[in-house]
């Protein structure tokens, strides 16, 4: 992974004469936009990164959206990239996919049958068996909690700021790897920092420390998405105002 797939910022980097300005944005990505311009009178895909900033900006939506709904006790049980939608000006961030969400109250009754979430998101409680490799399954252990949401929330950090997906340093894409790794490092971490280059960045070395919070291997260790929302926007705050 080169340096400037995290650094780099600003408008696309084909932006010369020949480069027709008036650019239709084809599809959003985690750190980049996937645009299509004309250069030399032929149609192009460019890349263009976005600043890490705005990357921040969007965590700061997707932990609001999580805060609220777990405000009204609502579980999502899937939380990943995948499942969350921005607006076409990128200051809008929305939480979609609510299929596997669950309710955590006393009065109701979760299915006999949790709902599949995305496995290489999930925290290591919800196939260890309450932490235990070797112990049986326990009913309440692999019920989907806020805490598992916040598991999840980090490797969704992991995706939006770093640009990969947990237990892939490598961008293979990989699943049965990435799967072995899941299950190799039990309840470690989805990422390690040698693999993320963050260098001097303050907002990536920031968010890394958000993300390890997150992956306490202990549930009720993990902040709360209350928490980490205030967290998040005192940090908006101290860059805005820097």
């Amino acid at each position: 992974m080169s340096n400037c797939n995290h650094i780099l910022s600003g408008p696309p980097p084909l932006t010369l004469p020949v480069f027709d300005p008036q650019t239709q944005r084809i599809t959003r990505g985690g750190r980049a936009d996937i645009l299509c311009g004309i250069l030399d009178a032929k149609r192009v895909a460019v890349k263009a990164f976005r600043r890490l900033d705005q990357n921040l900006d969007q965590l700061l939506g997707v932990i609001r959206g999580l805060a609220h709904i777990h405000s009204q006790s609502i579980v999502h049980g899937d939380l990943k990239a995948l499942n969350i939608l921005v607006a076409g000006d990128g200051q809008v961030t929305r939480i979609c996919d609510f299929g596997t969400s669950t309710i955590e109250c006393e009065c109701f009754n979760p299915p006999e049958t949790p709902p599949d979430g995305t496995p290489q998101w999930d925290s290591p409680e919800l196939w260890m068996g309450g932490g235990e490799p070797e112990g049986e399954l326990d009913e309440q252990a692999i019920q989907r909690t806020q805490s598992s949401d916040v598991w999840a929330f980090g490797c969704v950090a992991l995706e939006v700021q770093m640009g990969m997906m947990p237990w892939d340093p490598f961008h293979e894409g990989d699943l049965r790897k990435m799967q072995r790794r899941q299950l190799d490092a039990e309840a470690g971490p989805p990422a390690n920092e040698e693999h993320l280059e963050l260098g001097e960045h303050e907002i990536k070395q920031w968010v890394w420390g958000l993300m390890t919070r997150c992956w306490n291997a202990a549930p009720l260790q993990r902040p709360t998405a209350a928490e980490l929302l205030n967290d998040c926007e005192v940090k908006a705050m101290d860059l805005a105002a820097a």
